[in-house]
Protein backbone atom coordinates (compact mmCIF):
# COMPACT_ATOMS: atom_id res chain seq x y z
CA UNK A 1 0.00 0.00 0.00
CA UNK A 2 1.22 3.56 -0.84
CA UNK A 3 2.16 6.01 1.70
CA UNK A 4 -0.56 9.13 2.30
CA UNK A 5 2.18 11.11 0.88
CA UNK A 6 3.04 9.47 -1.96
CA UNK A 7 -0.68 8.84 -3.12
CA UNK A 8 -1.23 12.63 -2.82
CA UNK A 9 2.17 13.57 -5.19
CA UNK A 10 1.09 10.61 -7.82
CA UNK A 11 -2.74 12.65 -7.44
CA UNK A 12 -0.94 15.93 -8.46
CA UNK A 13 1.33 14.44 -10.91
CA UNK A 14 -1.18 13.57 -12.61
CA UNK A 15 -4.02 16.35 -11.58
CA UNK A 16 -3.87 18.18 -15.39
CA UNK A 17 -4.26 14.94 -17.59
CA UNK A 18 -6.95 13.84 -15.38
CA UNK A 19 -8.56 17.16 -15.62
CA UNK A 20 -8.43 17.24 -19.47
CA UNK A 21 -9.85 13.51 -19.87
CA UNK A 22 -12.45 13.99 -17.48
CA UNK A 23 -13.35 17.46 -19.10
CA UNK A 24 -13.89 15.28 -22.37
CA UNK A 25 -15.63 12.82 -21.18
CA UNK A 26 -18.56 15.10 -19.24
CA UNK A 27 -18.26 17.47 -22.29
CA UNK A 28 -19.45 14.29 -24.25
CA UNK A 29 -21.81 13.17 -22.11
CA UNK A 30 -23.90 16.34 -21.66
CA UNK A 31 -24.12 16.24 -25.95
CA UNK A 32 -25.38 13.01 -25.56
CA UNK A 33 -27.90 13.85 -23.05
CA UNK A 34 -28.91 17.00 -25.76
CA UNK A 35 -29.83 15.06 -28.18
CA UNK A 36 -31.95 12.74 -26.61
CA UNK A 37 -33.31 15.52 -23.66
CA UNK A 38 -35.51 14.20 -20.99
CA UNK A 39 -37.17 17.76 -20.65
CA UNK A 40 -37.96 18.29 -24.54
CA UNK A 41 -37.09 15.35 -27.10
CA UNK A 42 -38.03 12.65 -24.67
CA UNK A 43 -41.52 13.93 -24.17
CA UNK A 44 -41.85 15.33 -27.80
CA UNK A 45 -41.07 10.87 -29.31
CA UNK A 46 -43.56 9.87 -26.24
CA UNK A 47 -46.78 12.56 -27.13
CA UNK A 48 -46.05 11.25 -30.98
CA UNK A 49 -46.58 7.21 -29.70
CA UNK A 50 -49.43 8.40 -27.76
CA UNK A 51 -48.27 7.46 -24.42
CA UNK A 52 -50.13 8.91 -21.34
CA UNK A 53 -49.18 12.00 -19.58
CA UNK A 54 -48.42 9.67 -16.53
CA UNK A 55 -45.74 7.60 -18.43
CA UNK A 56 -44.51 10.85 -20.08
CA UNK A 57 -44.07 12.05 -16.17
CA UNK A 58 -42.55 8.28 -15.08
CA UNK A 59 -39.87 8.26 -17.71
CA UNK A 60 -38.82 11.83 -17.65
CA UNK A 61 -38.33 11.22 -13.96
CA UNK A 62 -36.72 7.77 -14.32
CA UNK A 63 -34.11 9.43 -16.62
CA UNK A 64 -33.06 11.37 -12.67
CA UNK A 65 -34.28 8.55 -10.23
CA UNK A 66 -33.13 5.78 -12.09
CA UNK A 67 -29.47 7.65 -12.13
CA UNK A 68 -29.83 8.17 -8.02
CA UNK A 69 -31.92 5.12 -6.64
CA UNK A 70 -29.11 2.51 -7.15
CA UNK A 71 -26.04 5.15 -5.80
CA UNK A 72 -26.31 3.69 -1.67
CA UNK A 73 -25.81 0.18 -2.78
CA UNK A 74 -23.31 1.08 -5.23
CA UNK A 75 -21.55 2.69 -2.17
CA UNK A 76 -21.81 0.19 0.39
CA UNK A 77 -19.77 -1.60 -1.82
CA UNK A 78 -17.16 0.26 -3.19
CA UNK A 79 -16.53 2.22 -0.15
CA UNK A 80 -13.78 0.47 0.79
CA UNK A 81 -12.32 0.16 -2.49
CA UNK A 82 -9.21 2.11 -3.11
CA UNK A 83 -9.41 2.07 -6.84
CA UNK A 84 -12.90 2.44 -8.58
CA UNK A 85 -12.28 2.55 -11.90
CA UNK A 86 -12.96 -0.67 -12.96
CA UNK A 87 -16.49 -0.85 -12.45
CA UNK A 88 -17.19 2.72 -14.05
CA UNK A 89 -15.51 1.10 -17.05
CA UNK A 90 -17.31 -2.71 -17.07
CA UNK A 91 -20.50 -0.63 -16.07
CA UNK A 92 -20.51 1.46 -19.23
CA UNK A 93 -19.65 -1.12 -21.52
CA UNK A 94 -23.26 -2.77 -20.89
CA UNK A 95 -25.13 0.64 -19.88
CA UNK A 96 -23.60 2.32 -23.83
CA UNK A 97 -24.69 -1.16 -25.68
CA UNK A 98 -28.13 -0.46 -24.25
CA UNK A 99 -28.13 3.35 -25.69
CA UNK A 100 -27.13 1.92 -29.51
CA UNK A 101 -30.28 -0.28 -29.32
CA UNK A 102 -32.88 2.73 -28.62
CA UNK A 103 -32.77 4.23 -32.40
CA UNK A 104 -32.45 0.74 -33.69
CA UNK A 105 -35.76 0.12 -31.94
CA UNK A 106 -37.37 3.66 -32.80
CA UNK A 107 -36.25 3.50 -36.17
CA UNK A 108 -38.73 -0.33 -37.11
CA UNK A 109 -41.29 0.05 -34.20
CA UNK A 110 -42.58 3.61 -33.38
CA UNK A 111 -44.32 3.71 -37.09
CA UNK A 112 -45.65 0.42 -37.33
CA UNK A 113 -46.10 -0.65 -34.13
CA UNK A 114 -46.57 2.67 -31.23
CA UNK A 115 -47.62 0.63 -28.36
CA UNK A 116 -44.82 -2.03 -28.77
CA UNK A 117 -42.51 0.96 -28.98
CA UNK A 118 -43.55 2.47 -26.04
CA UNK A 119 -43.28 -0.82 -24.24
CA UNK A 120 -39.67 -1.53 -25.78
CA UNK A 121 -38.69 2.35 -25.05
CA UNK A 122 -39.87 2.47 -21.44
CA UNK A 123 -37.39 -0.85 -20.65
CA UNK A 124 -34.73 0.61 -22.43
CA UNK A 125 -34.37 3.67 -21.30
CA UNK A 126 -35.05 2.41 -17.83
CA UNK A 127 -31.80 0.20 -17.85
CA UNK A 128 -29.72 2.37 -19.29
CA UNK A 129 -30.28 5.18 -16.89
CA UNK A 130 -29.94 2.65 -14.13
CA UNK A 131 -26.72 1.78 -15.48
CA UNK A 132 -25.63 5.67 -15.54
CA UNK A 133 -26.61 5.71 -11.81
CA UNK A 134 -24.24 2.98 -10.99
CA UNK A 135 -21.26 4.41 -12.25
CA UNK A 136 -22.03 7.83 -10.70
CA UNK A 137 -20.54 7.67 -7.17
CA UNK A 138 -17.54 6.14 -7.99
CA UNK A 139 -17.24 8.41 -11.04
CA UNK A 140 -17.47 11.48 -8.61
CA UNK A 141 -14.83 9.95 -6.01
CA UNK A 142 -12.64 9.25 -8.84
CA UNK A 143 -12.99 12.96 -9.51
CA UNK A 144 -12.87 14.02 -5.95
CA UNK A 145 -8.80 12.01 -6.03
CA UNK A 146 -7.68 14.03 -8.92
CA UNK A 147 -8.96 17.44 -8.73
CA UNK A 148 -7.28 19.67 -6.33
CA UNK A 149 -10.92 21.16 -4.37
CA UNK A 150 -9.73 24.52 -5.11
CA UNK A 151 -9.65 23.89 -9.19
CA UNK A 152 -12.63 21.42 -8.70
CA UNK A 153 -15.27 24.52 -9.70
CA UNK A 154 -12.83 25.22 -12.95
CA UNK A 155 -13.80 21.37 -14.29
CA UNK A 156 -17.29 21.39 -12.92
CA UNK A 157 -17.58 25.54 -15.33
CA UNK A 158 -15.20 23.59 -18.26
CA UNK A 159 -17.61 20.73 -18.67
CA UNK A 160 -20.42 22.85 -18.62
CA UNK A 161 -19.55 25.56 -20.46
CA UNK A 162 -18.20 23.26 -23.58
CA UNK A 163 -20.67 20.86 -22.76
CA UNK A 164 -22.82 23.45 -23.12
CA UNK A 165 -21.61 24.78 -26.13
CA UNK A 166 -21.82 21.67 -27.81
CA UNK A 167 -25.37 20.58 -26.74
CA UNK A 168 -26.32 24.38 -27.50
CA UNK A 169 -25.21 22.87 -31.00
CA UNK A 170 -26.96 19.47 -30.61
CA UNK A 171 -29.64 21.89 -29.57
CA UNK A 172 -30.15 23.61 -32.94
CA UNK A 173 -29.62 20.22 -35.08
CA UNK A 174 -32.46 18.73 -33.35
CA UNK A 175 -34.59 21.56 -34.41
CA UNK A 176 -33.71 21.18 -37.67
CA UNK A 177 -34.07 17.27 -37.82
CA UNK A 178 -37.68 17.51 -35.95
CA UNK A 179 -38.44 19.77 -38.84
CA UNK A 180 -36.99 18.25 -42.08
CA UNK A 181 -38.88 16.65 -44.51
CA UNK A 182 -36.57 14.69 -45.77
CA UNK A 183 -36.79 12.84 -42.31
CA UNK A 184 -40.16 11.86 -41.41
CA UNK A 185 -41.41 10.37 -38.27
CA UNK A 186 -39.71 8.26 -36.84
CA UNK A 187 -36.48 8.59 -39.01
CA UNK A 188 -36.26 12.11 -37.08
CA UNK A 189 -36.22 10.69 -33.91
CA UNK A 190 -34.14 7.88 -34.50
CA UNK A 191 -31.39 9.88 -36.00
CA UNK A 192 -31.41 11.78 -32.42
CA UNK A 193 -31.26 8.69 -30.39
CA UNK A 194 -28.19 7.43 -32.76
CA UNK A 195 -26.44 11.06 -32.20
CA UNK A 196 -26.84 10.39 -28.36
CA UNK A 197 -25.61 7.06 -28.27
CA UNK A 198 -22.70 8.00 -30.61
CA UNK A 199 -21.66 11.36 -28.05
CA UNK A 200 -21.89 8.50 -25.07
CA UNK A 201 -19.65 6.48 -26.28
CA UNK A 202 -17.03 8.81 -27.30
CA UNK A 203 -17.92 9.63 -23.31
CA UNK A 204 -16.78 6.09 -22.33
CA UNK A 205 -14.07 6.18 -24.71
CA UNK A 206 -12.99 9.55 -22.67
CA UNK A 207 -12.89 7.95 -19.45
CA UNK A 208 -11.26 5.08 -20.12
CA UNK A 209 -7.83 7.44 -20.28
CA UNK A 210 -8.29 8.74 -16.63
CA UNK A 211 -5.19 7.86 -14.07
CA UNK A 212 -6.64 6.67 -10.64
CA UNK A 213 -4.76 7.23 -7.72
CA UNK A 214 -5.54 5.30 -4.45
CA UNK A 215 -8.01 6.71 -2.31
CA UNK A 216 -8.23 6.51 1.76
CA UNK A 217 -10.32 3.89 2.80
CA UNK A 218 -12.01 3.36 6.46
CA UNK A 219 -10.88 0.95 9.15
CA UNK A 220 -14.14 -0.92 9.68
CA UNK A 221 -14.87 -3.69 7.31
CA UNK A 222 -18.13 -3.57 5.49
CA UNK A 223 -20.93 -5.76 6.47
CA UNK A 224 -23.83 -6.80 5.28
CA UNK A 225 -26.02 -3.67 3.26
CA UNK A 226 -28.64 -3.77 5.99
CA UNK A 227 -26.23 -3.55 8.60
CA UNK A 228 -24.94 -0.70 6.53
CA UNK A 229 -28.48 0.86 6.29
CA UNK A 230 -28.75 0.73 9.52
CA UNK A 231 -25.62 2.69 10.07
CA UNK A 232 -26.83 5.76 8.22
CA UNK A 233 -28.77 7.23 10.89
CA UNK A 234 -24.94 7.62 12.13
CA UNK A 235 -24.05 9.34 9.05
CA UNK A 236 -27.08 12.14 9.20
CA UNK A 237 -26.27 12.85 12.88
CA UNK A 238 -22.63 13.09 12.58
CA UNK A 239 -22.99 15.87 9.59
CA UNK A 240 -25.81 18.93 10.01
CA UNK A 241 -24.34 20.61 7.01
CA UNK A 242 -25.20 17.57 5.02
CA UNK A 243 -28.73 17.41 7.12
CA UNK A 244 -29.45 20.71 5.74
CA UNK A 245 -28.20 20.21 2.21
CA UNK A 246 -30.52 17.09 1.90
CA UNK A 247 -33.50 19.58 2.47
CA UNK A 248 -32.79 22.11 0.33
CA UNK A 249 -32.14 18.88 -2.08
CA UNK A 250 -35.37 17.33 -1.76
CA UNK A 251 -37.54 20.76 -1.99
CA UNK A 252 -35.69 21.99 -4.81
CA UNK A 253 -36.47 18.34 -6.38
CA UNK A 254 -40.18 19.75 -6.63
CA UNK A 255 -38.79 20.60 -10.35
CA UNK A 256 -39.82 17.51 -11.57
CA UNK A 257 -43.19 18.03 -10.99
CA UNK A 258 -43.59 20.69 -13.76
CA UNK A 259 -39.96 19.85 -15.90
CA UNK A 260 -41.49 17.69 -18.72
CA UNK A 261 -45.04 20.06 -18.93
CA UNK A 262 -43.61 23.14 -19.85
CA UNK A 263 -42.74 22.36 -23.47
CA UNK A 264 -46.53 20.22 -23.74
CA UNK A 265 -48.18 23.33 -22.33
CA UNK A 266 -46.56 25.41 -24.87
CA UNK A 267 -47.93 23.16 -27.71
CA UNK A 268 -51.30 21.89 -26.04
CA UNK A 269 -52.48 25.33 -25.08
CA UNK A 270 -50.43 28.18 -26.09
CA UNK A 271 -50.28 27.15 -29.94
CA UNK A 272 -46.42 26.37 -29.97
CA UNK A 273 -45.25 24.18 -32.33
CA UNK A 274 -43.25 20.78 -31.77
CA UNK A 275 -40.55 22.10 -34.02
CA UNK A 276 -39.76 24.77 -31.31
CA UNK A 277 -38.45 22.39 -29.26
CA UNK A 278 -35.21 22.05 -30.46
CA UNK A 279 -35.34 25.82 -29.81
CA UNK A 280 -36.01 25.83 -26.43
CA UNK A 281 -33.47 23.09 -25.63
CA UNK A 282 -30.61 25.56 -27.29
CA UNK A 283 -32.21 28.71 -24.97
CA UNK A 284 -31.90 25.32 -21.70
CA UNK A 285 -28.50 24.71 -23.33
CA UNK A 286 -27.66 28.71 -23.48
CA UNK A 287 -28.54 28.36 -19.68
CA UNK A 288 -26.13 25.51 -19.14
CA UNK A 289 -23.04 27.71 -21.03
CA UNK A 290 -23.72 30.96 -19.07
CA UNK A 291 -23.69 28.97 -15.66
CA UNK A 292 -20.64 27.24 -16.41
CA UNK A 293 -18.72 30.59 -16.60
CA UNK A 294 -20.55 31.85 -13.61
CA UNK A 295 -21.25 28.56 -11.16
CA UNK A 296 -17.38 27.15 -11.16
CA UNK A 297 -16.00 31.17 -10.19
CA UNK A 298 -18.48 31.77 -7.61
CA UNK A 299 -17.86 28.01 -6.52
CA UNK A 300 -13.89 28.66 -6.53
CA UNK A 301 -13.72 31.87 -5.15
CA UNK A 302 -17.32 32.82 -3.24
CA UNK A 303 -18.08 29.01 -1.90
CA UNK A 304 -20.50 26.24 -3.09
CA UNK A 305 -23.61 27.63 -0.42
CA UNK A 306 -24.13 30.72 -2.43
CA UNK A 307 -24.03 28.52 -5.68
CA UNK A 308 -27.07 26.05 -4.55
CA UNK A 309 -28.82 29.35 -3.26
CA UNK A 310 -28.54 31.38 -6.49
CA UNK A 311 -29.54 27.59 -8.67
CA UNK A 312 -32.52 27.44 -6.44
CA UNK A 313 -33.58 31.06 -7.02
CA UNK A 314 -33.51 30.12 -11.08
CA UNK A 315 -34.98 26.78 -10.83
CA UNK A 316 -37.62 28.91 -8.67
CA UNK A 317 -38.46 31.39 -11.67
CA UNK A 318 -39.06 28.89 -14.67
CA UNK A 319 -42.50 27.86 -13.36
CA UNK A 320 -43.21 31.56 -12.23
CA UNK A 321 -42.28 32.53 -15.24
CA UNK A 322 -44.97 29.62 -16.86
CA UNK A 323 -48.24 30.80 -14.66
CA UNK A 324 -47.33 34.31 -16.11
CA UNK A 325 -47.46 33.24 -19.50
CA UNK A 326 -50.82 33.06 -21.45
CA UNK A 327 -52.42 32.52 -24.72
CA UNK A 328 -53.09 35.98 -24.67
CA UNK A 329 -49.59 37.41 -24.82
CA UNK A 330 -48.12 38.19 -28.74
CA UNK A 331 -45.92 35.54 -29.91
CA UNK A 332 -42.94 37.12 -29.59
CA UNK A 333 -43.37 37.62 -26.21
CA UNK A 334 -44.63 34.38 -25.60
CA UNK A 335 -41.56 33.08 -27.22
CA UNK A 336 -39.30 34.78 -25.34
CA UNK A 337 -41.08 34.28 -22.02
CA UNK A 338 -40.22 29.98 -22.86
CA UNK A 339 -37.31 30.54 -23.72
CA UNK A 340 -36.01 32.31 -20.46
CA UNK A 341 -38.18 29.46 -18.91
CA UNK A 342 -35.75 26.99 -20.37
CA UNK A 343 -32.55 29.50 -19.89
CA UNK A 344 -33.41 29.78 -16.12
CA UNK A 345 -33.72 25.61 -16.32
CA UNK A 346 -30.55 25.50 -17.85
CA UNK A 347 -28.96 27.64 -15.16
CA UNK A 348 -30.37 26.00 -12.27
CA UNK A 349 -29.28 22.41 -13.54
CA UNK A 350 -25.84 23.20 -13.93
CA UNK A 351 -25.49 24.92 -10.50
CA UNK A 352 -27.63 22.40 -8.41
CA UNK A 353 -24.77 19.97 -10.64
CA UNK A 354 -22.24 21.63 -9.42
CA UNK A 355 -23.02 23.34 -6.07
CA UNK A 356 -24.55 20.50 -4.34
CA UNK A 357 -22.01 18.10 -5.08
CA UNK A 358 -19.22 20.24 -4.12
CA UNK A 359 -21.04 21.39 -0.94
CA UNK A 360 -21.01 17.87 -0.11
CA UNK A 361 -17.22 16.92 -1.25
CA UNK A 362 -16.49 19.75 1.26
CA UNK A 363 -18.57 19.11 4.40
CA UNK A 364 -17.96 15.23 4.72
CA UNK A 365 -14.84 12.89 5.60
CA UNK A 366 -12.87 11.80 2.66
CA UNK A 367 -13.40 8.11 3.91
CA UNK A 368 -17.23 7.86 4.54
CA UNK A 369 -17.34 9.88 1.35
CA UNK A 370 -19.40 7.20 -1.32
CA UNK A 371 -21.62 6.78 1.80
CA UNK A 372 -22.37 10.39 2.05
CA UNK A 373 -22.91 10.50 -2.02
CA UNK A 374 -25.14 7.74 -2.30
CA UNK A 375 -27.30 8.73 1.11
CA UNK A 376 -27.76 11.92 -1.12
CA UNK A 377 -28.92 10.22 -4.12
CA UNK A 378 -31.57 7.49 -2.67
CA UNK A 379 -33.08 10.30 -0.36
CA UNK A 380 -33.16 12.28 -3.53
CA UNK A 381 -34.12 9.47 -5.90
CA UNK A 382 -37.95 9.55 -5.14
CA UNK A 383 -38.31 13.20 -6.26
CA UNK A 384 -37.62 12.55 -9.56
CA UNK A 385 -40.84 10.86 -9.93
CA UNK A 386 -43.01 13.47 -8.76
CA UNK A 387 -43.11 14.32 -12.39
CA UNK A 388 -45.92 11.27 -12.25
CA UNK A 389 -48.00 12.98 -9.68
CA UNK A 390 -47.40 16.12 -12.02
CA UNK A 391 -48.85 14.43 -15.06
CA UNK A 392 -51.91 13.33 -12.66
CA UNK A 393 -52.28 17.11 -11.50
CA UNK A 394 -52.08 18.02 -15.47
CA UNK A 395 -55.17 15.22 -16.38
CA UNK A 396 -57.01 16.21 -13.35
CA UNK A 397 -56.73 20.34 -12.71
CA UNK A 398 -54.56 21.73 -15.58
CA UNK A 399 -51.06 23.14 -16.61
CA UNK A 400 -51.59 26.10 -14.21
CA UNK A 401 -52.16 23.91 -10.54
CA UNK A 402 -48.63 22.02 -11.27
CA UNK A 403 -46.58 25.45 -12.18
CA UNK A 404 -48.39 26.86 -8.65
CA UNK A 405 -47.64 23.92 -6.86
CA UNK A 406 -43.47 23.55 -7.92
CA UNK A 407 -43.45 27.50 -7.53
CA UNK A 408 -44.55 27.24 -3.75
CA UNK A 409 -42.14 24.13 -2.83
CA UNK A 410 -39.01 25.30 -4.88
CA UNK A 411 -39.32 28.82 -2.63
CA UNK A 412 -39.19 27.09 0.50
CA UNK A 413 -36.17 24.76 -0.74
CA UNK A 414 -34.53 28.90 -0.91
CA UNK A 415 -36.18 29.59 2.41
CA UNK A 416 -33.88 26.53 3.69
CA UNK A 417 -31.07 27.09 1.26
CA UNK A 418 -30.66 30.44 3.44
CA UNK A 419 -29.59 28.74 6.50
CA UNK A 420 -26.63 26.54 4.46
CA UNK A 421 -23.66 27.27 6.21
CA UNK A 422 -20.44 28.25 4.08
CA UNK A 423 -17.82 25.73 5.48
CA UNK A 424 -14.99 27.72 4.48
CA UNK A 425 -15.91 30.46 6.64
CA UNK A 426 -17.86 28.32 9.65
CA UNK A 427 -16.13 25.25 9.70
CA UNK A 428 -17.72 22.18 9.51
CA UNK A 429 -18.11 18.78 11.40
CA UNK A 430 -16.99 16.78 8.62
CA UNK A 431 -13.39 16.75 8.02
CA UNK A 432 -13.86 16.50 4.12
CA UNK A 433 -13.29 20.59 3.48
CA UNK A 434 -10.25 21.22 5.52
CA UNK A 435 -8.34 18.61 5.12
CA UNK A 436 -8.55 18.36 1.37
CA UNK A 437 -7.65 22.64 0.87
CA UNK A 438 -4.51 21.82 3.12
CA UNK A 439 -3.48 19.07 0.53
CA UNK A 440 -4.25 21.21 -2.44
CA UNK A 441 -2.64 24.09 -1.25
CA UNK A 442 0.54 21.60 -0.39
CA UNK A 443 0.01 20.13 -4.20
CA UNK A 444 -0.30 23.93 -5.64
CA UNK A 445 -1.59 24.82 -9.00
CA UNK A 446 -1.04 22.07 -10.86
Amino acid sequence: MMSQDLLQDHAARNESHNRAVLTADGIAYWVGMAFADPSTVVPAFLSQLGAPNTLIGFLTGFRAGGFLLPQLVVAHYIEGWPRKKKLVVFNSLFGRSIQLALPVMVYFLAGEAPALAVIWFTILYMVASVSEGISAVPWTDIMAKAVNPLRRGRLYGNIQFWGGMGSLAAGLLVSRILVNPRLPYPSNFSLLFALSALAFIASFLSFLFVRESAGRVGGAARGSFMGFCRSLPELWKASPDFARLVRVRLLAGAAHLALPFFILYGQDELGLGVGLAGLFLACQMAGTVAGGLLWGRVGDRRGYRLVVILSVLFALAAPTLALLAGAELPGWLLLLAFGTIFSCLGLSFAGVWMGVTNYLLETVPETRRPSYLGLLATLAGPTTFLSILGGLIVDTLGYRAVFGLTSGLIALALHQGLTLREPRLAGCEGRGSGEAMDAGREGGEG
